[in-house]
C-alpha cells in the first residue's frame, strides 16, 4: 500500500502495476487462443456441403499495447520511488 506519507510512489505499488500489465497482455494472449481452438474444433467436427470453416488467430493489437503501457507506468513508477527515497534520505 501506500506509505505514511500519503504517496503513490512505494516499491510495492511498481510490482503490482507491473504484474496489471503483465495480466493484460497474458489475458489477450489467452483469449485468443481459445477463440482460435473453438474455431479449429467446430473445423474439425462439423461438415456441410456448401459451408468451409476455417480458424484464425486474431490478436487484438491495441490490448497488447495497453498492457506494455502499464508495463511502462510501473517503470515511472519505480523511477518515482527511488527519487522520493532519495529525496527522503537528503532531508
Amino acid at each position: 500500500g501506500a506509505s505514511l506519507s500519503g504517496t503513490p510512489f512505494v516499491f510495492s505499488n511498481v510490482g503490482r502495476i507491473r504484474w496489471i500489465g503483465i495480466a493484460i497482455i497474458a489475458g489477450e494472449l489467452l483469449q485468443s487462443l481459445g477463440i482460435f481452438l473453438e474455431q479449429y474444433f467446430v473445423m474439425q467436427t462439423f461438415t456441410s456441403p456448401g459451408i468451409q470453416f476455417g480458424a484464425s488467430v486474431d490478436i487484438q493489437v491495441s490490448s497488447l499495447i495497453a498492457g506494455f503501457a502499464v508495463i511502462v507506468l510501473s517503470e515511472v513508477f519505480r523511477l518515482g520511488t527511488r527519487a522520493e527515497e532519495a529525496q527522503a534520505s537528503s532531508i
